[in-house]
């Protein structure tokens, strides 16, 4: 309809009224508007597609440099578990030797339960890995770093280096949550791995 339009307006430009003044100058400028609007068309299309995938870019990378701090954390979080672990080292909180009767008496290395807990703050606050780990490890690194504290305050006059646990039911529990430490540190270490490789 708007072509008739300037055709129509182009024939009453025309002073001898032909009509055939009006279709050939709209033959001319047609093809012209027609490349013009392709190539503009064609531009605004390339720069939104360049700005979506500049916008994609960015997101993979924030992506990428997330998963890679978790796994970093994640690591060092396992640093952490040669206090916790129950296979004597020298950085065991959690000693036990065998008693006459062959039952396991467990003791608390206090050095290391200081040490334990400033390791765990330097992690989790001071470096700021904390914020990448799962809620679950999370929950059973103060779960243990609770169990170690209390057992601090409760011996606080006592200047033994090795505290004996008199309660066997706290000593399993600590096992228990550092066998549930290890065992959630790896599933989000394999599930990260896999993620990153898709």
């Amino acid at each position: 309809m708007n072509i008739l339009w300037i055709i129509m307006q182009c024939s009453a430009a025309c002073p001898d009224n032909s009509n055939n003044t009006g279709i050939k100058l709209i033959a001319v400028i047609m093809p012209s508007l027609i490349a013009i609007a392709g190539i503009g068309l064609t531009a605004l299309l390339a720069y939104r597609y360049a700005i979506k995938q500049k916008r994609m870019d960015i997101r993979i990378g924030i992506e990428k440099t997330r998963y890679e701090r978790k796994l970093y954390a994640l690591e060092n979080c396992w640093k952490l578990m040669t206090y916790t672990s129950d296979t004597e080292n020298t950085k065991t909180i959690l000693i036990w030797e065998k008693s006459v009767e062959n039952a396991k008496i467990y003791y608390v290395n206090t050095d290391n339960c200081k040490e334990f807990i400033k390791e765990l703050n330097q992690f989790f606050y001071g470096s700021g890995l904390g914020i990448y780990l799962t809620t679950e490890i999370k929950e059973k690194l103060f779960e243990y770093r609770s169990i170690i504290y209390g057992i601090l305050l409760k011996e606080k006059e006592n200047k033994e280096i090795k505290i004996r646990i008199n309660n066997p039911e706290l000593a399993a529990n600590m096992i228990k949550l550092h066998q549930q430490m290890i065992k959630f540190i790896k599933e989000e270490t394999v599930y990260l791995e896999k993620d990153v490789n898709v």
